[in-house]
This record gives C-alpha cells, structure tokens and sequence, in this order.
C-alpha cells in the first residue's frame, strides 16, 4: 500500500516535468521572443477591433499572458501591447492596469466618460497626457464639457489622433459641448488629425494649427467652416458628414469685416473635399466659399431635391462646381471615364492614391469626382435638368468609355459626348425609351421611318466602337431592338467602324443571337 503511494507520488511529480519537456518543444515556447512578439501584436489589434463578447472575462492581452509562464513574461515585458486601451474590452481595474503596464510607450486610449467608469480613467489619462498618442472620448454634455476644460490646461506634445463625441439623450439637444481655443494648452505639435461629433468649437483653437485630416460630424456650419479653414493652412482632407443645425453653433463664430477678396477662403494644402448633407443649398454655400488649387478629389453626397428646387439646383450647384472642376481637371488631366445613373456621377477612372474615407462605399473605387443625391418623386425623367446642368461643367467631350445605368433619355449633355468609344449601358428593362436613345446614335438621313423616334439633327456618340448592355431582360418579341442594332451597326460599318455588341447578364433570347448573325457579338464573354 506504501509502495504504490509512493509510486503515485513519484507519478504526479514527473508528470508536470513531461509536460513542460513537451510544452518545450512546441512551436508557442521554442519560437523566439520576436515573432512570438510579433503574432501577439497581430492578435491583440484584430481582437480589438472586434465587438466585446458579455462573457469575455479578460482583455485580449491579459488573456494571452494567462497562456503560460513564458507567455506571461513575454506579454509582461513588451510594453506596447498593453498601450491600447477601449472600455469595449476593458472594464473594472483594467484601464488603470493597462496604463501602469504599458511603462513609457505611447498610448491609444479610447473610452465613454460615466459616473461608473470615467472618473478614474479621466484622471489616469490627465496625468500620461504627455505620452497619449491617440485618444476617443465619448460622452454627456456635462462629463465630456468637464473633460474638455480640463483639456484646456493639458499640453500634448505626443497626441497625433483625438476624437471628441457628443451623443445627446432626446431631452438634451439643446446643450451643447465647446473645446476652448487653448484646447491643450495651446500645446499639441504632433496633432495631424481630429473627429468631432457634436462638439463646437472657438475659433481659432490653437492645438489644431497643424491639422491635415479633419472628419466633421454635426461639429461645424458653413459659417465656422470659413474660419476653421483660415486656422487649418496645413488641411489635406476635410470630410463633412452632416452640417450642424444647432441654434448655438454659430455662436461663438469670430467677427471678420466683410471684404470682396475674403469671399473664397483660401485651403491652398486641401487635395481631399467629401460632403454628406441633405442641404444642397449649404454644399452650394460652401463650394462658393473656398479655394483649393491642390483639390484632387470632390464627393458629394446625400444631397436632397424636390419638385420645387431641383430646377434651381441644376444651375447652382454646378456654376459653384466649375470652379473646382478645372482644379481637377488640371490636376487629373483628361476624363476618359464617366458614369452617370439617375441618382449619381462620377468622372474620371478610380485611382489607388485617392483619400479612402468613411463616406464612400465601394471600398474599391474612388473617384476624383463624385456626386449622389436623392429626389423625393418617382420621375427620374424630372432630374433630367440638373444632370444635363452636372454634366454640363465636367469635360465630358474627352470621354472615351460612358457607363450609363437607369439612364433612358438623350440628355443634351451626351451630345458633347463625341469621343466616346466605349458604352456600358445599364438598364432592366428594353423598352421604348431604350429604343429612342439607340436611335439617336444613327445620323438623321438613316434612322427608322417613324414618327415616335427622334427627330434631332445630331448624332449620338458618332464615334461609338463598342456597345455593352448589362443586365437587361430583353422579350422574346425584340424584333425592333434588332432592326435598331443591324441599322446602327450598318452605319458604323460604312464610317469604317467595326461596331462590337456584348450582352452581359441579360436574358437569352434565341431570336437575338439569330436577328444579329451578321454582328460582331458576344454573350458572357464568349
């Protein structure tokens, strides 16, 4: 009986040296400490930007040093991985933990100022504003005001990235959050970039003489933009989502005398200008308000129209364009590609060295000219004015590829379109009004015999090589999109152009295939 205690004793005392001689061999304790470092960091920064799990106990870093020993004393020495900090994933003592572990590195601190959990970071954050890199604060009126004036008399001398949000509870619209003009204590020489949600400001704030990418949110008007920019000289990208309606936003806005030199503001660094804002009357004021001869890149977007001022708009709105349009235009040189659709345009091909922002959503194209806007009726024939006005200032005669979707009319635009080569066209259904817009691109002598089609002198797109039709449903009874087709490419032909017809996920037809044998066709690709 002795003996097999013993035996066990001697079992459970060689079992943790079997493991650990394993453990040992394993890939997490043979690998050196810099790419253990290295995975760390990869995993720590994807953890932190996920959405926290309730029932995460741990942050991700404090969850790594709890692995094993070498683990723990690997996590332990490398200060930086315990720099970032967000309330999504720490709770309780672990913002104060983090700051203590992180020794001297730079901080990136994010977080919502409460009564349960903002006084004691507030303070933590106070006191290592010297080595804050990055810092997000969120709050009420009362708290995240407090922690701005207290901001007030804080240098920065570290901080590159600060973001102030007020979000409002439906009863306290009506207050407002200010950052003073000493914000920091005048002090913040690495300051490149701000996101203010909300919050006003004095005009002009000192720490923000150096900013070069700016995101508004419901933080400025066109009135405050004006100084704003003066204060900015070194301003690259400016996003507007939302211009504030406040009653108190203006309030603090700086008297300038009015004279005819100070109408346009000069923004001479600015390369990126996005605005998101239903008001078209705002965007038109603020367009008309700056001068940017390094512009390389205008969005516009959400811009709201009716019946009654779409008429207005379509000449507004692009007579305040034209002036940056030849900036782009300068700059971009030539516009081979345009795309319009009944809701949008953009102009010139998408370049990879363009701001991505938060207001674009194709991740993969951004454009050096965009605009969207809505229209509160169900007639996309009625924005035809103020497409016709749109397209009117941008060079579209150097355009060679045309992408229209949802686009069944002969704008008077499209006619200085006469280089185009290439048509993608765009559309659900062939109808009559397709028919038409085909018809226009055939010379007036050789068109169709009928009343209906278009009497236009001009030729459409007389250069057209290649036409692209995407998505359509084309019935079984297309007889006349045939006869429109064979005519339109007899008459290329006798111009010397080989015209090319390509269907790309459109109904199959066989009487299509079989009307346009003599045509140059593919289907799909093939």
């Amino acid at each position: 009986m002795g003996s097999e205690r013993d035996q066990q004793a001697k079992s459970a005392q060689v079992r943790p040296i079997d493991k650990q001689r394993r453990n040992a061999l394993s890939l997490a304790c043979s690998s050196p400490p810099e790419v253990l470092q290295y995975v760390f960091d990869i995993y720590i920064d994807d953890e932190n930007n996920r959405w926290q799990d309730p029932e995460d106990a741990l942050p991700p870093t404090s969850l790594l040093s709890h692995v094993c020993t070498r683990w723990r004393a690997l996590c332990l020495s490398d200060k930086h991985l315990w720099a970032k900090i967000t309330l999504f994933h720490h709770r309780g003592r672990w913002p104060l933990e983090f700051i203590t572990r992180s020794g001297n590195s730079p901080l990136e601190i994010s977080f919502r100022i409460s009564e349960k959990y903002g006084p004691e970071v507030t303070f933590a954050v106070l006191l290592n504003m010297h080595r804050v890199r990055s810092l997000d604060t969120q709050g009420i009126s009362e708290h995240l005001q407090s922690f701005c004036d207290v901001l007030t008399w804080t240098a920065a001398p570290t901080l590159e990235h600060l973001g102030l949000g007020y979000y409002p509870k439906p009863d306290m619209h009506h207050r407002t959050v200010y950052v003073s003009s000493n914000l920091f204590a005048g002090t913040a020489p690495k300051l490149r970039s701000i996101c203010l949600h909300n919050v006003f400001q004095d005009h002009p704030v000192q720490a923000f003489a150096h900013l070069t990418n700016v995101y508004m949110n419901y933080a400025l008007t066109v009135e405050t933009a004006r100084p704003f920019f003066r204060s900015t000289p070194d301003l690259k990208a400016m996003i507007f989502w939302r211009f504030s309606t406040h009653a108190d936003a203006n309030a603090r806005l700086p008297v300038v005398p009015f004279s005819p030199e100070s109408k346009r503001v000069d923004a001479n660094q600015m390369t990126c200008l996005a605005i998101d804002d239903h008001d078209a009357a705002q965007i038109v004021q603020l367009l008309e308000g700056v001068n940017a001869p390094s512009l390389s890149q205008i969005g516009l977007s959400s811009m709201f129209f009716t019946k009654s001022n779409v008429d207005h708009f379509a000449t507004t709105l692009p007579s305040a364009l034209s002036f940056h349009v030849k900036t782009l235009r300068r700059i971009h040189g030539p516009s081979r590609e345009l795309m319009v659709n009944s809701s949008s345009i953009t102009c010139w091909p998408s370049q990879s060295n363009l701001v991505r922002h938060d207001l674009i959503d194709d991740v993969d194209d951004v454009f050096p000219f965009y605009a969207q806007w809505y229209y509160d009726e169900d007639s996309p024939e009625e924005v035809e004015p103020f497409v016709d006005g749109m397209l009117g200032v941008l060079p579209i005669d150097e355009v060679r590829t045309l992408s229209l979707r949802d686009i069944s009319w002969d704008s008077e635009s499209f006619y200085r379109a006469s280089n185009v080569t290439v048509l993608n066209y765009t559309c659900e259904n062939l109808d009559v009004d397709v028919l038409y817009f085909l018809e226009a691109m055939i010379p007036l002598d050789q068109r169709i015999d009928t009343a209906d089609f278009p009497t236009d002198y001009r030729t459409l797109f007389p250069q057209l090589a290649r036409i692209v039709f995407k998505n359509m449903t084309i019935s079984a009874d297309g007889e006349d999109f045939v006869y429109v087709l064979e005519r339109l490419t007899r008459v290329r032909q006798r111009d010397g152009i080989v015209l090319e017809v390509a269907f790309e996920g459109c109904s199959d037809p066989g009487n299509i295939m079989t009307g346009l044998k003599d045509v140059s066709i593919t289907w799909d690709g093939a």
